[in-house]
């Protein structure tokens, strides 16, 4: 921020306020590693090519032969979907796309996280995530992720879109007796937000910016505030992109129903008009119906001006169709 904006970091009245999550209610236990059990390995959150997707799937194959599993948890894009392919990649397990705050129980058995991101991430709440399950995270050094991470101290950092760091820094962990052990126990104190700390900073701020102000004739008080207190979520959405396809084809199939259904029921009022009245009634009928209408139009040219008039004309047109 105080590179891109100078002067809005320079702020007098600048505040920052994470993102908070809640702590897991029951934090995962693991044992000490063994050299029998693999180093696992998780992605967290859509796997895209600005979250660092290239670069993991281009290291992904230089540990073909090593002790270790990748885990990835969320969606997949089109350019990676080789990774499903179990016989090349029997060391990836895909776990596919998860519900806003029911991460699957298969992360707790993870040790290793991965947060590549090849932009500045504002927050990144999948670290909080992570680091609330005792993950030790790998991220880039650059936006948020560099500023919440210390180096060698409760995770590590390298450089974006660097395989060549990725590789290091996953062997150092396979390699270095009892690091993996060392940087989980720093990561309790980990810089991730809490709901109570972010509502007390919201809470000071309201506060100070309703002093004096008055509210229906009467000055506002802190308890004001609180009415409008909401808690926060918990966890954000990761966008469930296959899912929202689907919904948004099911609501189409709907309305495709609805209108069908409409206009089936025009057809059969005209079968039944045609059947009591003879066929000769309905054109009467439909020529009345054209003449009344030609005259409203006509009416509305001559009062209202041809540009009204087409505007009425192709609504009234889009609501019969």
């Amino acid at each position: 921020l105080a590179k891109i904006y100078p002067s809005v970091a320079a702020h007098k009245h600048l505040e920052v306020l994470p993102v908070p999550t809640d702590p897991v209610s029951t934090p995962p236990t693991r044992n000490k590693s063994s050299e029998k059990r693999p180093l696992k390995v998780a992605s967290l959150g859509n796997f895209l090519f600005y979250k660092g997707g290239d670069t993991i799937a281009r290291v992904i194959p230089f540990f073909r032969e090593c002790n270790i599993e990748f885990h990835i948890f969320g969606l997949i894009t089109e350019q990676y979907e080789y990774l499903k392919n179990s016989a090349a990649f029997p060391f990836v397990r895909i776990h596919g796309v998860y519900q806003p705050g029911k991460l699957p129980e298969e992360i707790n058995t993870c040790d290793v996280s991965l947060h590549l991101s090849t932009w500045p991430e504002t927050y990144c709440m999948s670290l909080s995530e992570a680091w609330d399950r005792g993950l030790v995270p790998i991220v880039t050094d650059i936006g948020a992720l560099g500023e919440r991470v210390t180096d060698g101290v409760n995770g590590l950092k390298i450089r974006p879109d660097s395989e060549g760091d990725l590789e290091q820094a996953i062997r150092r962990l396979m390699e270095t007796p009892g690091l993996l052990e060392t940087l989980r126990k720093n990561i309790k104190s980990a810089p991730i937000s809490r709901t109570d700390t972010h509502m007390a900073g919201l809470k000071k701020i309201y506060s100070q910016a309703i002093a004096g102000s008055k509210l229906w004739g009467r000055p506002l008080l802190q308890a004001d505030f609180l009415q409008f207190w909401h808690p926060v979520a918990p966890n954000w959405a990761i966008i469930d992109q296959e899912a929202a396809a689907a919904a948004a084809a099911e609501k189409a199939a709907i309305t495709a129903k609805k209108n069908d259904s409409q206009r089936f029921k025009f057809a059969r009022r005209v079968i039944r008009h045609i059947e009591v009245h003879g066929f000769g009634s309905l054109v009467r009928k439909s020529f009345g119906r054209v003449r009344d209408l030609a005259r409203k139009i006509v009416r509305h040219l001559r009062e209202k001006g041809i540009v009204s008039t087409l505007r009425r004309s192709v609504g009234y047109v889009k609501e019969k169709l």
